[in-house]
């Protein structure tokens, strides 16, 4: 694990996961997953790295709206594959 990321909620269906150091090199810039919500609608949510500090999670509902209340009971899990030298 890398540790604790502090998030926090930035505009409708917009947060910023916050930990020190953690997403440092060189990481994909946007990555973007489909999930089926607790009501049975297909939802969407991307991840973007904003710097080494940071990243910004946006969820999007079947029409592309921005929209809150779309991860109840959804796992996700941000897998980090450092680069060998």
């Amino acid at each position: 694990t890398i540790g604790n990321i502090v998030w926090a909620y930035n505009g409708v269906g917009t947060y910023w996961g916050t930990l020190t150091g953690a997403f440092t090199g060189d990481l994909p810039r946007l990555s973007r997953c489909y999930f089926i919500s607790a009501d049975n609608n297909v939802n969407y949510y991307t991840v973007q790295k904003i710097d080494d500090d940071t990243i910004q999670l946006k969820i999007q509902n079947n029409t592309f709206a921005f929209a809150n209340s779309r991860l109840n009971q959804t796992f996700i899990e941000f897998l980090y594959y450092p680069v060998p030298l």
